[in-house]
């Protein structure tokens, strides 16, 4: 509804910090990382051929591990990575949607990506609607998915990431 929108656009804090967003190229798919103090955010991570690319990228701009890694639906445009990325950097957190049984994948990325997960010894929360991250002075709230849906790419976790009068929006599909 119009007022929760007006709530999060406008949300604003006080900040002293700095807040970085980058959006890296990972071709067909989407691959963004929040950082702020010394939090690190990284939503998606393109196809599965991505994953030196995306980790080269962090290490060049000194982010040693992942505090939250956000991967807003289980297609490989969006996920496929995601399984390089646990193997070989620490991850503290991750999100991603529930989907119903009838939704789960059954792919090969789908289940690798299940495999590192666990031998990390990682758990997995569902994006919920209201769930809050603070990424150092800022705060990324994740706004989606609202109810089970008949196709994956409405199960994006979007989120809007605020940072001061700032915001970025982060969709998925």
């Amino acid at each position: 509804n119009s007022k929760t929108w007006d709530k999060l656009l406008n949300k604003s804090t006080e900040v002293s910090g700095e807040a970085e967003v980058h959006f890296i190229d990972v071709g067909q798919g989407d691959c963004s990382l929040i950082v702020s103090g010394d939090t690190a955010v990284l939503i998606d991570t393109g196809e599965s051929e991505n994953g030196e690319k995306i980790l080269e990228y962090l290490y060049n701009h000194d982010v040693p591990d992942i505090d939250c890694f956000l991967l807003t639906h289980p297609h490989s445009d969006h996920m496929g990575a995601a399984s390089y990325i646990i193997d070989n950097i620490d991850v503290e957190q991750i999100i991603i949607p529930k989907v119903t049984d009838d939704m789960t994948p059954t792919t090969k990325f789908y289940e690798k990506f299940l495999l590192s997960v666990q031998e990390k010894g990682l758990n997995i929360t569902a994006a919920k609607p209201g769930m809050t991250v603070e990424v150092g002075e800022g705060e990324m709230e994740i706004i989606s998915p609202v109810k089970d849906y008949s196709d994956l790419n409405n199960y994006s976790a979007a989120s809007i990431f605020t940072y001061g009068d700032t915001s970025f929006m982060f969709t998925g599909d």
